[in-house]
């Protein structure tokens, strides 16, 4: 699934973000970091609109993606409102904890898709 080499991505983007030796590092590798996106077979755009419902129709127990992957993409990608404290490291706490969150939804994702391990 192309979505695990765009977390993986996130995850060394994550890295550097925690690395970076300025704002200005910080920043891009953050950016890289909520921006990553891929494609998918039909099978999976089925089950990843599924687990998108689930996502809508349960907010508060989808806390990560709704308080700071969408939040934080929107903001880099849509606006470039970037508070760079926010980028600090309770930001990259966040992060880890809505990468974690990120795997299990794509295992979830490739489960009902039947592409386990695509």
């Amino acid at each position: 699934m192309q979505a695990r080499l765009v977390l993986a991505d996130c995850r060394v983007a994550l890295e550097q973000a925690e690395l970076a030796p300025d704002p200005v590092a910080l920043r891009l590798s953050w950016a890289a970091l909520v921006a990553l996106h891929g494609r998918q077979s039909q099978s999976l755009r089925r089950a990843i609109d599924a687990r998108w419902r689930g996502w809508h129709a349960d907010r508060a127990g989808n806390r990560a993606y709704w308080s700071f992957i969408e939040a934080e993409r929107n903001n880099v990608l849509k606006v470039y409102d970037r508070d760079d404290a926010r980028a600090g490291q309770p930001g990259l706490d966040v992060a880890k904890r809505a990468l974690a969150w990120w795997a299990a939804e794509l295992d979830a994702i490739e489960r009902a898709a039947g592409e386990h391990g695509a």
